[in-house]
């Protein structure tokens, strides 16, 4: 039975990756603690998700965070070393590959970063999603974490200057210490990529994104789990702390089906604390009554207008981008806690590694248990608490998922 210690760059891509594992009876474990007991961890799931929560770290923050992490690997035995990406290459994805050649000096580090369920593929070197290549896609505007180039040596290098790459394709036969980057244009080529690289001796280094990472379970040797149920909710509340384009198509054709949607103004989710004020509380009032009628609802810190006026508050208040998504996700996390307080069976679905992070934390949140794909790139996990509670959650990036989404997920959970 191989071990899998999986590092990833932000929580709902974590979970994704989690899952792919789970929903096949292999059990898995994800936290956010860096300073986890990955021994420990180990004693109870074969695979260990650890969310770096870097991201939107500057590219030494961030690879310092993942080189911490690989400095616990001997203790906790572990076989292979997954590097988590994003399927549209934001974060510091160079930085974070070069921590692990940095500990592992002469091992050849495959990285095949396509998702092909979620159209998002690897041709000559260069990402497409949805046959646009990346920096001429939504992403190549995220107001973020946005991606200036569509060529993956370009992008590895943006963060790693120094960092050894190449296309497999253009590499002779033999151990390359650095970076082998596959390309793939469906799942069947991710699985003989992943036939190819297991075929004489188990990778001590791979990276992708959820795509390779579903094509792992026949190759760790695992022994036979029951695989989870789909369980059921009484109410299902949307946190959308997202700005992407996709999760705006979703959140207003949830709208028109019939949820019931708040917007949080910029002056109100950019002010700390602001639920702490007469006029939070009144509003936090309001929302857990709406919590109570049959109509699903969405709260939601995106620009109604799609005017700016977040940004420009914002940059009038002196909040740089870093600390906006701060914000954000602490008013939703606050927001959660203060839901389930009220009504300790709602179930929450969360857009947004960030308001993740937000959430988790504010609900003391210890490590998270996935179950079960509800939909593309949408997971259904257990948050399991300091207090022994655990709260049922569903969770997506941003970008992902189809138009339906949300009326999927209520006809699917709610009773």
């Amino acid at each position: 039975m191989k071990r899998l210690l999986v590092i990833a760059d932000d929580f709902t891509g974590a979970l994704d990756t989690g899952v792919q594992f789970a929903k096949e009876g292999i059990p898995a474990k994800v936290t956010d603690d860096r300073n986890s007991d990955l021994a420990e961890l180990f004693s109870q799931a074969q695979v260990v998700v650890v969310d770096t929560e870097s991201r939107h770290l500057s590219p030494e923050a961030a690879r310092r965070e993942v080189a911490q992490v690989i400095q616990r690997v001997s203790a906790a035995k572990v076989d292979i070393i997954y590097k988590k990406t994003d399927s549209a290459l934001r974060g510091n994805v160079g930085a974070e590959l070069s921590a692990l050649l940095e500990r592992y000096p002469d091992e050849t580090l495959a990285f095949a970063p396509a998702f092909p369920s979620m159209n998002r593929l690897t041709r000559d070197g260069v990402q497409y999603i949805d046959g646009v290549p990346v920096s001429e896609s939504p992403f190549g505007q995220d107001p973020v974490d946005p991606v200036r180039a569509s060529y993956i040596p370009e992008i590895l290098r943006s963060t790693a200057p120094e960092l050894p790459c190449c296309r497999a394709a253009e590499h002779p036969q033999g151990n390359y210490p650095g970076v082998e980057i596959y390309d793939a244009a469906d799942q069947q080529d991710l699985r003989r990529i992943t036939e190819a690289l297991f075929r004489n001796k188990t990778p001590k280094l791979l990276a992708g994104c959820a795509g390779l990472a579903s094509c792992l379970g026949p190759f760790l040797e695992a022994l036979p789990q029951k695989k989870p149920l789909l369980p059921q909710v009484k109410q299902l509340v949307v946190l959308c702390g997202s700005v992407n384009r996709i999760t705006r198509e979703q959140v207003e054709y949830a709208q028109q089906k019939g949820f019931l949607r708040i917007d949080l103004l910029p002056c109100q989710f950019l002010q700390p604390d602001f639920f702490r004020t007469p006029a939070g509380e009144r509003l936090l009032d309001t929302i857990a009554h709406a919590c109570r009628g049959k109509a699903p609802v969405m709260i939601c810190t995106m620009d109604p207008k799609e005017d700016g006026a977040g940004l420009r508050l914002a940059e009038k208040l002196g909040i740089s981008t870093a600390g906006r998504v701060q914000l954000i996700r602490d008013c939703l996390g606050e927001a959660a806690a203060f839901l389930r307080k009220q009504q300790p069976e709602l179930a929450f679905a969360i857009t947004g590694g960030d308001t993740l992070v937000g959430v988790m934390r504010a609900l003391g949140g210890k490590e998270l248990e996935p179950l079960l794909e509800v939909g593309t790139g949408t997971v259904l996990a257990k948050l399991h608490s300091q207090d022994g509670s655990a709260a049922t959650i569903v969770t997506k990036s941003g970008g992902f998922g189809e138009r339906e989404i949300f009326v999927s997920l209520v006809s699917q959970l709610v009773l």
